[in-house]
């Protein structure tokens, strides 16, 4: 049996499960919408199921190319929201914090929950970095951080904690730790460190890239084009000759101006890079189309498709709205491309939209506030960035409510909008290579907890890249308080982290001064490290900034 899958629209479906009745033996389409089954039968019953997409069975002849065409689902009324946590506050309040002609999606951050009314929380990771050097961005400004840019995952992710490797045949590994929360003294912290599988950048797949860069003359500034070029440069210098490259710049116009070459041909991308100039306006929408169809074009069967938005989110030519955008990256998402937004500049740079578009084309993001950054990003931490070794990831922690009588999630905080809208569910992230996710939850204890008890245990559902099964991986929590040695630094370090995080956002229940803060950050951060001394100093300028125009301790 042969045939191709189609949507109304004439697109061609990839990666549909296809199942035969008559061995129930399943099969998928290819990156075309073909596929080709063998069969003994002259007729036979197919039965076509994808994500989005009506669910479809026929009657077949066996000797007939069969054309096939799936609905979309159509989502009627209004936009679906996805929850980063289960977590919701009953008593929502709108905040909206503004930085020149800058946005940032509206947070609520997690209340405590009782754990005899809620002994589980489900939530997605997020292993974005970007907060972290826009918040460094503003205070090295000596400017107050909004507080919606402010996610605390992100800031703990940046440092990449406590990286333990899994087990051979694993994809993840957990740790848990426990120590008295800094903060408050009256709670716990317990922490869970998940570690994703590394692979060695030789082995990696090889890699359709689609360097999509924002050229209008909004880009025309030392803080932003002049970094996505450094920061592509050094990127191109370790690509392999199995390695596909292709740049696509849009501004006054959109224009392919590398379409699929060899990683080889390093001369060739570098001077195309060099020789990007900006002007015009921001039509973000064409391009992101025109990105896709060129990442398709190229598309690597069991390769790493990925295309690389690099912009400061400012579009303004076709549909600029976030749901609009939202919506776009929604219909593309089927094609087994990913999507990674590179965020620069200040005054007009749109954190909101960014993240947004991340979050729904299965990628990552981060923001280039200079050039040792977008190196950071793009060179150093290349695997963890561009190259994923799960998809569609969730947690789920369930609680023993005689050891924890009530809990907050750290982070993770949700969209107003998704917790007013009660049909909002979790959506799955991605983790990349190498990635170490510390995980902080502010716990107020029940019963005297004894080292080595279990105290809550974490199932970790995921899709291996490129497969439609999911698995699961299931690990316990111990309440076992830390020692002193490299776990205990580890969460001392990560509380310093949340603790600035939660300043910052002024979050209740902080019952620490700044100069409190400023201490533990000395005492627990080694000056020698270059990001342990990078954070003291920042802790340092915080503390200025926030007790000079606050007039608070």
């Amino acid at each position: 049996m042969r045939g191709f899958i189609k949507d109304n629209n004439g697109t061609s479906l990839r990666n549909v499960i296809i199942t035969l009745y008559s061995t129930k033996k399943i099969y998928k389409s290819d990156s075309y919408g073909k596929f080709a089954i063998p069969s003994s039968r002259i007729s036979d019953t197919l039965s076509f199921s994808l994500n989005k997409y009506i669910n479809s069975t026929l009657p077949v002849n066996t000797k007939e190319f069969l054309a096939v065409e799936l609905e979309p689902i159509r989502v009627n009324a209004e936009r679906k929201f996805h929850l980063n946590s289960i977590s919701r506050d009953t008593a929502l309040q709108k905040q909206f914090w503004t930085y020149a002609n800058e946005s940032y999606t509206n947070l609520v951050f997690n209340p405590f929950v009782k754990s005899s009314k809620s002994p589980s929380i489900s939530f997605s990771p997020n292993t974005n970095k970007a907060s972290y050097s826009n918040v460094r961005r503003f205070l090295n400004m000596n400017e107050r951080v909004p507080p919606d840019a402010v996610r605390i995952e992100e800031m703990l992710n940046y440092f990449n904690l406590n990286y333990i490797p899994p087990k051979k045949e694993d994809i993840f590994n957990c740790i848990s730790y426990r120590t008295k929360c800094p903060w408050n003294n009256a709670n716990d912290l317990l922490m869970i460190n998940v570690s994703a599988r590394k692979v060695k950048v030789e082995s990696v797949s090889p890699c359709n890239l689609v360097f999509l860069i924002d050229a209008s003359g909004s880009m025309d500034l030392p803080n932003k084009l002049p970094i996505l070029k450094s920061g592509f440069r050094h990127l191109v210098k370790n690509l392999r000759s199995i390695d596909t490259v292709s740049i696509i710049t849009y501004g006054a116009a959109i224009k392919v101006v590398i379409d699929g070459a060899s990683g080889s041909e390093k001369e060739k991308i570098i001077r195309a890079i060099e020789n990007i100039e900006p002007d015009g306006e921001t039509p973000g929408e064409a391009g992101i189309r025109a990105g896709y169809k060129v990442a398709s074009r190229h598309y690597i069967e069991c390769g790493n498709n990925r295309i690389i938005l690099a912009t400061d989110g400012d579009f303004n030519v076709g549909k600029t709205s976030e749901k609009d955008l939202e919506n776009l990256i929604a219909e593309q998402e089927q094609k087994g491309v990913y999507l990674t937004c590179l965020g620069v500049g200040i005054g007009n740079y749109k954190d909101s939209k960014l993240f947004l578009l991340a979050q729904k084309g299965n990628g990552n993001f981060a923001y280039l506030d200079n050039e040792q950054e977008s190196e950071r990003v793009l060179v150093t931490e290349f695997t963890q960035t561009l190259y994923s070794v799960a998809d569609n990831v969730t947690f789920q922690l369930s609680i023993d409510p005689r050891f924890i009588s009530s809990y907050r999630l750290i982070g993770y905080d949700n969209r107003i909008e998704a917790l007013s809208d009660s049909s909002s569910t979790v959506e799955g992230g991605e983790i990349g290579s190498g990635h170490s996710l510390s995980i902080l939850f502010e716990i107020v204890p029940g019963n005297a907890i004894v080292d080595g008890q279990n105290i809550a245990n974490l199932a970790i559902n995921y899709q291996v890249p490129g497969s439609q099964s999911i698995q699961k991986l299931e690990f316990e929590c111990s309440g076992s308080r830390v020692m002193n040695d490299s776990s205990a630094n580890n969460i001392k370090k990560a509380a310093g982290i949340a603790m600035l995080g939660l300043k910052l956002k002024q979050v209740p229940g902080v019952f620490v001064s700044w100069r409190d803060l400023e201490t533990y950050t000395r005492t627990n951060f080694t000056s020698e490290a270059f990001f342990d001394k990078e954070f003291i100093s920042i802790v340092a300028k915080a503390k200025k900034i926030y007790n000079h125009k606050r007039n608070a301790n």
